[in-house]
């Protein structure tokens, strides 16, 4: 009984399965296309001691909006003695020293020492039609030098 049944099983199978090939009602799973990646930026800077430093991307036109995804700050403390230098570094989102402050990241570097604050996997969006500005504010009297790195992409 069963070599009766097993070949006309494996008929009808094979014929449902032609049938829903011919006639598509399998599931067929189709890519979709991605959209394209957008392009980055970047900017970087680097200051002596007594310098600003102070890093931006202008402004890229009506309703294109900056994303910063990283940035990068540097501070060499080359003090004599015991003075251990507090630092920030502003992201603004807009021109230097005037731009509201979207975010701020304080550090210290001990004498001799070097400080830095690298982060990245950001999300930050800043308002369109502006530029974004990344500074060491004030003037870095303690430093031998400060390094400013910012990357991103622009939104619309």
């Amino acid at each position: 009984m069963l070599k009766k049944i097993l070949p006309l099983f494996v008929l009808i199978t094979l014929a449902a399965c032609l049938f829903s090939y011919k006639f598509g009602s399998v599931l067929v799973a189709h890519a979709q296309s991605l959209p394209p990646s957008p392009e980055t930026w970047s900017v970087t800077a680097y200051g002596g001691a007594g310098q600003t430093v102070s890093i931006s991307q202008p402004a890229g036109g009506t309703g294109v909006q900056h994303v910063v995804t990283c940035i990068m700050a540097t501070y060499y403390n080359t003090t004599v003695g015991t003075k251990t230098a507090a630092e920030l570094v502003f992201l603004r989102n807009g021109p230097s020293g005037t731009g509201p402050i979207l975010l701020q990241w304080p550090f210290e570097v001990a004498v001799g020492a070097t400080g830095s604050v690298n982060l990245c996997g950001l999300n930050l969006v800043g308002s369109p039609n502006t530029a974004m500005t990344l500074e060491f504010p004030g003037n870095q009297s303690t430093s031998a030098g400060e390094v400013l790195s910012m990357i991103g992409y622009d939104a619309q």
